[in-house]
């Protein structure tokens, strides 16, 4: 993984046949989207703490740091604040992505939202599929409604 956030110097490992750019380097003046930011290691954290700090990273295999002028959008869906206790640089890391927060409220929370999604994707399928159902009645919407949408995706890439 650190490999592919801060690249790597040919020969700085087997199989590092060539220089690689990571993602820093190539997000250069620009923007690294970083999902499931709780589930980076701790030791890389602390490099990518590091860098967010110092605005600089060092290749795997180098000797010489390389400027980098990144902004970061993290996202995850664990409670990361919590996890993070347990671990300093994951606490401070936490803390210098933290700049602003948008919470996304499972559907669970917002149930009024159903109809309007799936109004949505009868829309979406039926340009996608050349049809014209008009979708909504009263029973599955019902069913929808009672439904518990916990709002999470599991490690499996099954919805809970």
């Amino acid at each position: 993984m650190e490999s592919e956030f801060f690249g790597h110097k040919k020969g700085s490992f087997t199989g590092a046949i060539n220089d690689k750019d990571g993602y820093f380097k190539m997000a250069h003046e620009g923007t690294l989207f970083l999902d499931e930011i709780g589930d980076i290691p701790l030791p890389l954290q602390g490099k990518l703490l590091r860098a967010i700090e110092e605005e600089e990273i060092y290749p795997v295999g180098a000797t010489s740091p390389l400027r980098v002028d990144v902004r970061i959008i993290a996202a995850t869906i664990m409670n990361w604040p919590g996890i993070s206790r347990t671990a300093f640089s994951g606490r401070i890391l936490y803390y210098r992505l933290n700049v602003v927060e948008i919470r996304l409220p499972a559907l669970s929370e917002r149930k009024d939202d159903i109809p309007l999604l799936v109004q949505h994707f009868i829309q979406k399928y039926n340009r996608e599929l050349n049809q014209r159902s008009k979708g909504q009645t009263i029973p599955p919407l019902r069913i929808l409604r009672g439904h518990e949408w916990k709002g999470g995706i599991s490690r499996t890439g099954e919805c809970d």
